[in-house]
């Protein structure tokens, strides 16, 4: 596991952790990070630096130097909400199938932007589609909808 602020001040001890081996035919690297933006430049940081197939973003280290830091499974504290599309293609939605399992994640709630990711903004939202998710999720997660907001 690699701490985000030791990899974004060049730490070489932090960065001989993100290395592959040739032998390695499947590779990912583990970061550990207290503040969303932290970890977002991390892991802009590795895609531009390293050569990796996933990265996974450590929410369950007990270690009393990382969890003070608000890290690791301190994170585990604080609330958590996912934002997701309908799915990555048009025509083939699945956060429904998906819904009553973001809420067993640890989500807090979720907010559904009504498009696919091809799709990106230049279809209507799809309400009714969120409308159905809503009715799929268990009662303990909200469901936000979220699309088609063209001024304010």
């Amino acid at each position: 596991m690699a701490m985000c602020t030791n990899l974004l001040q060049g730490q070489a001890s932090e960065w001989a952790l993100l290395r592959r081996h040739s032998s390695e035919d499947l590779f990912g690297v583990q970061i550990c990070g207290a503040y969303p933006d932290t970890v977002a430049r991390t892991v802009e940081l590795i895609e531009q630096e390293c050569t990796i197939d996933f990265i996974d973003i450590n929410m369950g280290c007990p270690i009393d130097i990382v969890v003070n830091k608000g890290a690791g499974s301190a994170l585990l504290t604080k609330p958590m909400r996912m934002k997701v599309r309908t799915a990555y293609f048009e025509g083939k939605n699945r956060i429904d199938s998906l819904i009553a399992d973001i809420g067993s994640w640890g989500a807090s709630a979720v907010t559904i932007h009504g498009r696919s990711r091809q799709q990106r903004y230049i279809k209507l939202a799809d309400w009714d589609y969120i409308y159905q998710c809503a009715r799929k999720a268990p009662i303990t997660l909200p469901v936000v909808g979220n699309g088609d907001v063209f001024h304010f």
